[in-house]
């Protein structure tokens, strides 16, 4: 859903010095036993008329905003969640990934080899990669975007039995005033040429697969 744009030129009234500072009214008699009353002053400027529909219109923008007390910037909790409708902040993700990072090289050493790199454009892609050689381990990242709080990218199948995700998470796109962006790694063993994986993705989406090289 596109973030709501609300005005911001808005004018007051501005009272000719004329009128010292004081509005003028009439009289004006209805002929029924009642009288209205009719805006007399003179004016440099008239200001802009407010009514309900732009209060409704600021409220139901902040009804659909992120809730600050919400946000969730400790990586523990971002990963201990289990409700949804906590957007995860920009420092719990950095740490998820620095993380993620310091395990991949502590553990392995890999030097990450670029074996393909695609970008998808179209809405409800459902795309299947073939890999044309063998591979002890591969890297897969899919990032994938959406407007409906579906699912932005998910690992719809593979013929690779050996495989582990090692992060998958959907967050909240707070900037864009709705939707959502996931981020999906797995690390794929024993690679065998022919072998498939395939990923839907509901709208822009980017994969990148490497070959994980262990260095000693």
């Amino acid at each position: 859903m596109a973030k709501a744009t609300l005005s911001t030129s808005y004018k007051n009234d501005i009272m000719n010095s004329s009128m010292g500072g004081k509005r003028r009214f009439k009289l004006i008699d209805n002929g029924d036993g009642t009288v209205s009353l009719e805006d007399a002053t003179t004016y440099d400027q008239k200001g802009t008329d407010f009514t309900a529909t732009d209060l409704n219109k600021i409220t139901k923008a902040v009804n659909a905003s992120a809730d600050a007390g919400k946000i969730i910037d400790d990586k523990d909790s971002i990963l201990a969640t289990t409700k949804a409708g906590y957007p995860a902040g920009a420092l719990g993700v950095k740490n998820i990934i620095e993380e993620l990072n310091s395990n991949l090289t502590s553990k392995i050493n890999p030097k990450l080899v670029l074996i393909s790199e695609k970008t998808y454009n179209t809405d409800a892609n459902s795309n299947t990669y073939t890999f044309t050689k063998d591979y002890a381990q591969v890297l897969y990242i899919g990032i994938g975007s959406d407007n409906q709080y579906s699912g932005a990218y998910e690992l719809k199948s593979t013929t690779i039995s050996d495989y582990k995700t090692l992060f998958t998470s959907k967050f909240s796109d707070t900037e864009g005033g709705g939707g959502m962006v996931q981020v999906l790694i797995i690390l794929l063993n024993d690679v065998k040429a022919g072998d498939t994986i395939t990923h839907y993705s509901y709208d822009t989406a980017k994969e990148y697969i490497y070959d994980l090289v262990n260095e000693t």
